[in-house]
């Protein structure tokens, strides 16, 4: 008994010099400043649709309804610029699409590739677009943590 003792007592003491002698971890948080004409996670970008080919894989196009800002107030997409995407899949009663462009409004403006592509969602921010959806119905996109971008002006 003794010697079970022994042993318990000195395990118990190996165990906390080793616990004491672990650093714990240190945790570092990064500053990631913003860049001009950045279109940052969390922006929401409220559309208007303008056509659908209806189905698996058909082709949408969305006007922006409103200028998009950066962080330091620069206009980043201009009112009347385009997102031009496709219907992935249709779950319930929405269309789950994927925009793959964006094309700046004005003369000799770039179009853009999304890569990956943002999700369309309804005006509050539900995923998907309502099956119902036509000509000049609203909804939104919401760039997402692995969706922001530069627009170089």
């Amino acid at each position: 008994m003794l010697q079970a003792r022994s042993l318990l007592l000195a395990a118990l003491w190996i165990f906390s010099i080793s616990a004491w002698a672990q650093e714990p971890d240190v945790i570092r948080a990064v500053l990631i400043k913003p860049r001009p004409y950045e279109v940052s996670t969390g922006t929401v970008i409220q559309l208007v649709m303008r056509n659908a080919d209806p189905g698996e894989g058909g082709l949408v196009s969305a006007m922006v309804s409103y200028d998009i800002y950066d962080r330091y107030e620069n206009i980043t997409i201009p009112r009347g610029s385009v997102l031009v995407g496709h219907v992935g899949r249709r779950v319930n009663d929405r269309e789950i699409i994927l925009w793959s462009e964006l094309q700046i409004a004005g003369d000799n403006s770039p179009t853009i590739e999304l890569t990956p592509p943002l999700n369309a969602t309804m005006p509050d921010g539900s995923s998907g677009v309502l099956v119902s959806f036509k000509h000049g119905s609203r909804a939104a996109t919401i760039v997402g943590l692995d969706n922001s971008f530069v627009i170089f002006h």
